[in-house]
């Protein structure tokens, strides 16, 4: 991931979230590429007051003109 930015920054995500962000950040690069414009996130772990079960808010913006799950692989239905 060396020619990756970093999703999060913020000292105040535990060490957990932090790991879970960064993973999750490396799977959306893995599977969109280049058509990966922007990840952001947004809510109460961005804002410093997320707690242990918070759940993550994210916006995830692909390049203009690339569907977002163009290419990735689909879940099975009824399985959400």
């Amino acid at each position: 991931m060396s020619n990756q930015k970093q999703l999060v920054t913020a000292p105040l995500l535990t060490r957990d979230y932090q790991l879970l962000l960064d993973r999750l950040l490396q799977l959306m690069h893995e599977q969109m590429g280049e058509r990966l414009l922007a990840v952001c996130l947004y809510g109460s772990l961005a804002r410093g007051q997320g707690q242990r079960g918070s759940d993550v808010d994210l916006f995830i913006r692909p390049r203009s003109g690339q569907g977002f799950c163009q290419g990735c692989p689909r879940a099975a239905p009824g399985s959400a």
